[in-house]
């Protein structure tokens, strides 16, 4: 008992001990260590875990790990049913650059519908991002697309599905075949029409397959057929049967269902009423060549009150009828077509027919692109119809023989010499187009006798007659109309064609160089304002459209060489009225080019050329896009002059802009380049030019509209965080709160 006492007794006393020493742990270290080695071992213990803190943070922010979380956190999105098509496919095609093969793994994976829906916004992101695309990416996803289409329509269910997927993408290979033209790409085209005919069947002899919106998918499913397909007359016939009211087989059940009276499609700006049906029926009895019945589908149209069919600038009018005509062989019938229109409407003579019908038919017209995205253009929706700008080139000539034959009608010389000169310079410049467009190979010759012929129907011109000053439409900026007047001589010498919504204002150098080797500069240009033609030419060759979701893509535009802006150039000296001529524009792209090819001698010496002290009447000479144009290549200039060393020469520029913002913006990018290509010191200099010029700025005015586009703020974050730092990193996070 007494050792069993002993032992609890020992045992008290040293859990007490052991229960004091914890109290007196840090003393007795310092103690035992002293407190130099504890603050050591403290500060390595530290450092230890702070680095590998540190380099843990650092692996994740490394661009390969960044890269990798958006990548995975894209693959779960791309599950949602919130998510469209359109942000799915992007996410597709950039999962396929970092792994390749996964695309195709990923559609197998979904269903027949999903598959061939995001299989079509893949393939037009393709086209988007390269119309000339020719990979094995966009030769997989058409014959994806075409196996699930397929496999969709052998299981004959949801055909309002069908009928949308179909028109989508016979529009696409339209557009991938207009730019790469092949025979496989056009019977690929020719098949999927047929199969819009086929569909369209099905629903007109069906009720009850009728959805609000189907009616306007159906008419343009029937006008890729018209255009595309293999067209008969009996199909023709069979299809009118089944819905036309002007057929004793009694179509009107189905149109009345399909087409009713209060129903209506858009059509550009202005709507069509009865689901633009009467247009669908006319274009069908046109390929049949039936002008009778057209005419009745006119009268339909007048009845109706739809006089802006006839006399406004919409998307789809008789002018697409006109082509059909002619499409199928049927151009002698259309003078009963003429004489109605011109009883109806005084406006509608066949010299403003024809002329019209030439300018839609020219080329690839820049209003398509509503047809591959939907809400690309500002004030016009709808579909736009193919029929007169993707008909065969055969067609256009047609038009263009026809309209030519009209002219010599005229009776006054001036006029019928005038008109002459100018449809020869259409054809010309549209053909010139039209080959550029598609790779073909450009017969210069043909094209230089056309513009010869115009140069020679030009000079029998009386020269009273040439200072008529008339009205013209042009197009402007995607959708936009503008009326100006022009005297009739300016129209002609201006260096390429412009008349006319339908056609651009800008297209090639043909007509240009054909003066230059012609030497016809002193014929032409007798005056200041002859010469600034040449200057409006350069300014709409270069008209850049911002804002439009994508719109530049669609562009194709010729690019001018910088021999052609020299020889303009030398105009200055050479010609009589060289010294009018506004050299400002051509000195600032010339001595961009040169800077970006690296030849600083050749960039300075375009500089030089550059009237920095009074360049605002070059600036404010035209509309806001040009003008646009003009301070980004005054900021480049700025950017390029601060890389090539000459930060003296880039301030003093930077400072010749108008507005602080605009001042702010070329800084900013001044400095953005010199950190990232040179790592200059001196970019924090101009970082802190930006802070000085944006204490006086308001920033409400980039609230709204398209002035957010010019909130710098955006730009100066971007910048800032590319640097990095805590203090830089605190100004991004407050200009972004207060944005």
């Amino acid at each position: 008992k007494a050792t069993a006492d002993a032992e609890l007794v020992l045992a008290d006393v040293r859990e007490f001990i052991k229960r004091s020493a914890r109290k007196v742990f840090v003393t007795r270290a310092f103690m035992k260590y002293g407190p130099q080695r504890i603050a050591t071992m403290v500060a390595v213990a530290s450092m230890i875990i702070l680095s590998g803190f540190y380099w843990y943070d650092a692996e994740q922010k490394q661009n390969n790990r960044v890269i990798e979380k958006v990548r995975a956190e894209s693959l779960s999105l791309m599950k949602s049913k919130e998510v469209g098509y359109n942000v799915k496919a992007l996410s597709l095609l950039i999962e396929e650059r970092y792994k390749p093969g996964s695309m195709m793994v990923y559609l197998s994976g979904l269903d027949v519908k999903g598959r061939l829906s995001l299989a079509i916004e893949t393939y037009k992101q393709l086209l988007l991002f390269d119309k000339k695309d020719s990979s094995t990416i966009k030769s997989e996803l058409i014959n994806l697309i075409q196996v699930n289409f397929k496999e969709s329509a052998d299981k004959e269910t949801d055909y309002p599905f069908l009928m949308t997927e179909l028109n989508k993408f016979s529009t696409l290979l339209a557009y991938d075949n207009y730019y790469n033209p092949s025979e496989a790409g056009e019977n690929m085209l020719r098949d999927f029409a047929d199969e819009s005919y086929r569909i369209t069947l099905i629903f007109f002899k069906a009720k009850t397959l009728f959805q609000a919106t189907i009616p306007h998918e159906l008419n343009y499913g029937i006008q890729q057929w018209l255009t595309f397909g293999h067209v008969t007359e009996e199909k023709v016939s069979a299809m009118l049967e089944l819905f036309s009211p002007f057929e004793k087989a009694g179509g009107q059940g189905i149109f009345d269902v399909y087409y009713s009276k209060g129903s209506y499609e858009i059509n550009g700006r202005i709507p069509n009423d009865f689901n633009g049906g009467h247009h669908t029926l006319a274009s069908l009895y046109s390929a049949l060549g039936d002008t009778a019945k057209v005419i009745q589908c006119f009268q339909a149209i007048r009845q109706s009150g739809q006089n802006d069919y006839f006399t406004g600038s919409l998307f789809n009018n008789y002018n697409n009828i006109m082509a059909i005509f002619y499409q199928f062989g049927h151009r002698e019938k259309v003078g009963n077509v003429m004489k109605w229109l011109g009883a109806n409407y005084a406006s509608n003579v066949p010299l403003t027919i024809y002329r019209n019908s030439v300018i839609r038919s020219g080329y690839l017209n820049h209003l398509y692109r509503v047809n591959i995205e939907k809400n690309i253009l500002r004030s016009f929706k709808g579909y736009f119809f193919p029929n007169s700008c993707l008909a065969s080139r055969e067609v256009f000539n047609a038009l263009a023989d026809d309209y030519e034959k009209l002219i010599h009608e005229i009776k006054e010389p001036s006029l019928r010499n005038y008109t002459l000169a100018i449809q020869k310079k259409r054809r010309a410049m549209f053909d010139n187009k039209y080959q550029y467009d598609r790779g073909l190979k450009v017969d210069l010759v043909h094209q230089e006798n056309l513009l010869q012929e115009a140069v020679d129907h030009y000079r029998l011109v009386n020269k009273d007659s040439l200072e008529v000053v008339i009205p013209v439409t042009l197009p402007y900026y995607s959708d936009g109309v503008r009326s100006r007047q022009f005297k009739r001589k300016h129209l002609f010498i201006y260096p390429d064609y412009m008349e006319g919504w339908f056609s651009w204002t800008y297209h090639s150098d043909l007509f240009f160089n054909f003066i230059d080797k012609n030497n016809l500069f002193e014929e032409f240009y007798t005056t200041a304002a002859d010469m600034g033609m040449i200057h409006f030419w350069i300014a709409k060759a270069n008209e850049h459209k911002p804002f439009t979701d994508n719109g530049e893509v669609f562009d194709n535009n010729y690019p001018l060489t910088d021999d052609l802006y020299k020889r303009i150039l030398a105009l200055t000296e050479t010609h009589p009225l060289g010294k009018s001529l506004d050299q400002n524009l051509i000195s600032l792209i010339l001595a961009n080019r040169a800077f970006d090819r690296n030849d600083t001698l050749a960039g300075m010496k375009y500089y030089q050329r550059f009237n920095k002290e009074n360049f605002a009447a070059s600036r404010d000479k035209y509309e806001y896009l040009e003008k646009t144009f003009f301070l980004n290549q005054l900021k480049d200039l700025s950017v390029n002059l601060a890389l090539a060393g000459k930060q003296q020469e880039a301030v003093e520029l930077a400072e010749k802009f108008e507005k602080d913002h605009e001042k702010a913006f070329a800084y900013i990018f001044m400095a953005e380049k010199l950190y990232l290509k040179q790592a200059d010191p001196t970019a924090f200099v101009y970082l802190d030019s930006v802070f000085s010029k944006s204490k006086d700025v308001d920033f409400s005015q980039f609230n709204f509209g398209a002035n957010q586009a010019i909130d710098f703020r955006f730009n100066l974050i971007l910048l800032m965080s590319r640097i990095g730092g805590k203090e830089l990193n605190a100004l991004s996070t407050s200009f972004f709160a207060e944005i």
